[in-house]
């Protein structure tokens, strides 16, 4: 019994996974869209795109944030304003801006309306780089890395938005791990959750 329930639960965050995502990167589609692809200072550079932050960055996240259908914003304090459960997680070398207690007390954190929680990686007011924290199912456990806590690093390739970390070989665009451990158990790969 313990191991079905363990693979029903699975299923669970999968499917709500599969649902974050889409939701998301429709959501950063359109943003592009209505930028008019003038959206350098939130892709990560590439041998195709430069990144630049000259002051687009506040314009256009808040036009992703009103096209995520955002329900609740905590700009600082969310954990003691209610947006986020109380986070115990590790973060990878010189990516505090993910740390527990940064995400707890100074992060921007937005709540959509299905409880689904995304966190921009966050040092200082629109200094986000491109890579969001999102918590799948909320308030709802386990809260662990690979689990339904996931980051995504977002660049572009050509006319096409990638998410996810690339692999050591440059080749691969769907690692869910980028400042993020993944707890043991969880998953890294995208490929993994949608086949």
């Amino acid at each position: 019994m313990p191991v079905m329930y363990s693979k029903i639960q699975r299923n669970i965050l999968n499917n709500q996974f599969r649902k974050s995502y889409n939701t998301f990167f429709n959501s950063f589609r359109k943003s592009v869209f209505d930028m008019d692809n003038n959206t350098n200072c939130y892709y990560y550079a590439t041998e195709e795109t430069t990144f630049e932050t000259s002051g687009c960055c506040e314009f256009w996240f808040n036009n992703f944030v009103e096209n995520l259908k955002i329900v609740k914003v905590c700009m600082g304090n969310a954990f003691e304003d209610g947006c986020i459960p109380d986070y115990n997680f590790e973060v990878s070398s010189g990516c505090m801006g993910f740390s527990s207690e940064n995400i707890k007390q100074n992060a921007y954190v937005y709540v959509a309306a299905d409880g689904t929680i995304f966190i921009p990686y966050y040092d200082s007011k629109w200094s986000a780089a491109p890579v969001v924290l999102v918590d799948v199912n909320g308030k709802k456990g386990p809260n662990k890395a690979g689990y339904d806590v996931f980051s995504f690093a977002i660049s572009k390739r050509g006319n096409s938005i990638v998410t996810g970390k690339s692999g050591e070989d440059g080749s691969q665009w769907d690692r869910l791990d980028y400042c993020m451990p993944t707890a043991e158990g969880g998953i890294t790969y995208m490929r993994d959750i949608i086949k």
